[in-house]
């Protein structure tokens, strides 16, 4: 197992990891057609150059992996992974405030599929 810096960020609209992190984990990409801004509001990457990829991601040790999909592959710094709105939305996390971590999810039928270690605020 690889482990990864991940941010969950709210405010991101979408799933976002690095090209670098592409490239590690040798995933194939296609062409997204969507510009990418920054928090700032400056273009990070134009619709023409922009792209995407699918993979497979296990969040927690003792949680089955699963598919993430329509993830921009956008350069950044300080993350690999960034855990946006449509994950927060999917996912539905429980966040232990205190620690800083986020407690497993379970699907409406009360499997857990998913979690990370830490959340950093």
């Amino acid at each position: 197992m690889q482990r990864v810096r991940a941010l969950i960020e709210r405010g991101a609209t979408s799933i976002l990891m690095t090209p670098r992190l592409r490239k590690r984990f040798r995933l194939v990409d296609e062409p997204a057609y969507v510009t990418t801004l920054g928090l700032n509001g400056q273009v990070m990457a134009d619709a023409s150059e922009r792209r995407k990829t699918t993979f497979t991601i296990q969040y927690m040790e003792h949680l089955s992996p699963v598919q993430e999909s329509q993830v921009l592959v956008v350069p950044m710094r300080a993350h690999d992974l960034v855990l946006g709105l449509p994950w927060l939305q999917s996912r539905k996390p429980d966040v232990d405030w205190q620690s800083g971590r986020l407690l497993p999810l379970a699907t409406p039928g009360g499997a857990e599929v998913v979690g990370v270690d830490r959340v950093d605020h």
